[in-house]
């Protein structure tokens, strides 16, 4: 095991829920490069929330 390896913290439900809610309001204006900026967090894992939020809001 890497002694060095520092995953990242685990987001928040409110911070996925705003993310989500943010593309969802305006496509457009909130894209993934935008908010990953903005929040500091990868264009991947910014994807990856608004993919499982829609699953979770379909449920």
């Amino acid at each position: 095991l890497n002694p060095t390896f520092r995953p990242p913290a685990p987001l928040s439900d409110a911070l996925k829920t705003r993310i989500y809610t943010l593309n969802q309001s305006d496509p457009q204006k909130y894209t993934p490069t935008k908010l990953s900026l903005d929040h500091k967090i990868s264009v991947d894992r910014i994807k990856a929330i608004i993919r499982l939020k829609e699953l979770e809001s379909n449920w």
